[in-house]
């Protein structure tokens, strides 16, 4: 009498009523009883003793067996004969390239190579050659965990960290490719992105003080550098953009970028970030303000990324506009045309500190400013504040 499995006493009948009628004849009653039997028994597993997945290592064992493969025909999949080794003896992790060349190549679900019912593989992102990426260098700044085997695993970490910045499906470059000016011919993009990256996971762990407001204007700017009267000026102006809701992120750059700096929107959230490639103040305020003009002329939800190498000769509107309102913001130009320190011909000391005294700012601004004009490299070296910057941020 077919019944409801209900407990194993049930399910054990079950079966031996089964195993009784196993090899009933198609269209006799105990076929059509076998049929509801089966689909009552496989119910009752399915809730009371489900059989788990297969584990990688199973998976690939059971395709070597039904294909008649050896070690050396996983080559091709995994690597090199001893990381095949390494892998079946479970030494191993597979690694998102081995998984997409198994899944790929010998059809093996690519959930169960992933451990994790359901999910698919990332999508791979053209042209982007994973073991490119400063994969030590990030671990050394403390965005990776460090492992044994982080070259190999450079894919892995890279997107981990892209998801951790909420950058899941593509990296900041490629997303913001048409926000990317003045940058040297032979950067490292690699390098930049990774860079783009470490700012956004230390920008996540910045709480502002203040929201922003999208109205900020050169009036801002002209604030921000009246900060840098002070001895600790380079603080000051952390506090004082967070006030307005924006994100300061100092993080040095990479070997090969020579960059100085980045305006950022993200979730909206504007992030300034600097390399102080160059340990000067007149350096800080003048890439500080500079971005900072990016931020509230510039950004905007299409165009969430401009990044600066101010060495660089390339022409763009935004970085000549930005140029103007950073330096306008510390000297406006009716007053620098008309001072002293632009009509002598040896400015010196006594120049710098009266012009800095009748503007409130520190004269390395303007000291800073008379040697970029004049392309005059070699003057008024003692005021520009070297090795006077960094230290304020050694910790941070």
């Amino acid at each position: 009498m077919i019944r409801a499995i209900k407990t194993d006493a049930d399910y054990e009948a079950a079966l031996a009523r089964v195993e009784k009628i196993f090899d009933s004849e198609q269209g006799s009653p105990e076929f059509d009883e076998l049929e509801v039997w089966g689909t009552l028994i496989g119910a009752y597993e399915d809730e009371n003793h489900p059989v788990p997945p297969p584990t990688p290592l199973e998976a690939i064992e059971f395709v070597m067996d039904q294909k008649g493969l050896k070690q050396k025909d996983l080559i091709p999949f995994i690597g090199s004969k001893s990381k095949v080794s390494e892998v079946l003896a479970g030494k191993r992790k597979l690694t998102l390239k081995m998984i997409r060349s198994l899944h790929e190549g010998l059809g093996i679900p690519a959930d169960t190579l992933l451990k994790e019912p359901g999910k698919k593989l990332p999508e791979g992102l053209a042209d982007v050659d994973w073991s490119q990426f400063p994969i030590k260098e990030m671990t050394n700044r403390g965005w990776i965990e460090d492992t044994k085997d982080f070259t190999d695993r450079a894919e892995e970490v890279v997107r981990n960290l892209m998801v951790q910045v909420g950058q899941p499906d593509c990296l900041p470059t490629a997303c913001y490719r048409c926000g990317i000016s003045r940058t040297a011919k032979d950067i490292d993009m690699y390098a930049v992105q990774a860079w783009l990256l470490g700012v956004q996971l230390k920008a996540q762990r910045i709480e502002t003080t203040g929201t922003y407001d999208r109205n900020l204007d050169e009036t801002f700017l002209s604030r921000l550098a009246r900060l840098s009267i002070f001895s600790d000026g380079p603080m000051k102006a952390v506090e004082y953009l967070s006030s307005k809701g924006i994100k300061l992120v100092i993080e040095p750059h990479f070997s090969h970028t020579k960059l100085d700096g980045a305006a950022i929107l993200q979730s909206g959230i504007p992030i300034v970030a600097l390399t102080l490639r160059y340990d000067r103040i007149d350096y800080y305020w003048f890439t500080l303000l500079h971005e900072c003009a990016h931020v509230i002329k510039h950004l905007s939800e299409d165009n969430s990324l401009i990044l600066d190498d101010l060495e660089s000769q390339t022409v763009d509107i935004r970085e000549h506009e930005a140029n103007i309102l950073a330096r306008d913001a510390v000297v406006p130009i009716e007053i620098w045309k008309s001072s002293k320190i632009t009509n002598v011909q040896h400015p010196n000391k006594e120049h710098v500190t009266d012009l800095a005294s009748k503007m409130e700012v520190h004269p390395a601004l303007i000291a800073g400013r008379v040697r970029y004009e004049r392309n005059r490299y070699d003057i008024l070296s003692g005021l520009v504040g070297h090795r006077e910057v960094r230290k304020f941020f050694l910790e941070k």
